[in-house]
């Protein structure tokens, strides 16, 4: 049976998509490859109120505490020790058990350290890589939150701080977070 695709809606009626007025400014840094990493923590590290992010794959094994995963989790906790409201939601459906085993590993050690994080919905794949600082900064990119995506993969990453954040991708950060 063929899988059926929704019909594509006329783009001035497509509600996420964002056209910014002409006086409006975008601020942007683009990264591949080694420099994605530095630009997710630049990312977390900037969050003075509040850190959103949404990851189909995120890695942190406490028994190999040590490098990527360690930098990643100190900036978390820093941020959070900081006072900044930190949600972090985790794809739950996978292909196979092996790649949700590592994502529970991570949400139970996330939980543990009082780091708010849960699920996505598990009729969809959460495929998406996007941290949202402050509801002005994002980080949207190719990379998962693992060893592999950020020191051995080929990736790009931009962040970008628009009004755009705020009127598109919270609200999408939240309508996943609610689902």
């Amino acid at each position: 049976m063929r899988k059926k695709y929704p019909r594509r809606t006329p783009l001035k009626k497509f509600l996420n998509y964002y056209i910014p007025p002409v006086n409006e400014v975008a601020d942007f840094f683009l990264a591949t490859d080694k420099s994605v990493y530095p630009l997710i923590l630049d990312t977390i590290n900037s969050a003075k109120k509040s850190l959103y992010l949404s990851f189909f794959q995120f890695t942190i094994n406490k028994n190999h505490l040590v490098g990527i995963p360690l930098e990643l989790f100190s900036s978390l906790k820093s941020r959070q020790q900081d006072g900044v409201e930190i949600k972090i939601l985790l794809n739950s459906k996978f292909a196979n058990g092996f790649q949700k085993e590592l994502n529970k590993k991570t949400l139970e050690f996330l939980q543990t350290n009082n780091i708010n994080v849960k699920w996505t919905n598990p009729k969809r794949v959460n495929h998406t890589k996007l941290i949202i600082a402050d509801e002005a900064l994002a980080f949207i990119g190719s990379a998962n939150l693992t060893i592999t995506g950020l020191a051995d993969n080929w990736e790009v990453g931009i962040t970008i701080k628009s009004e755009a954040i705020k009127k598109i991708l919270v609200p999408f950060f939240f309508k996943l977070w609610e689902a």
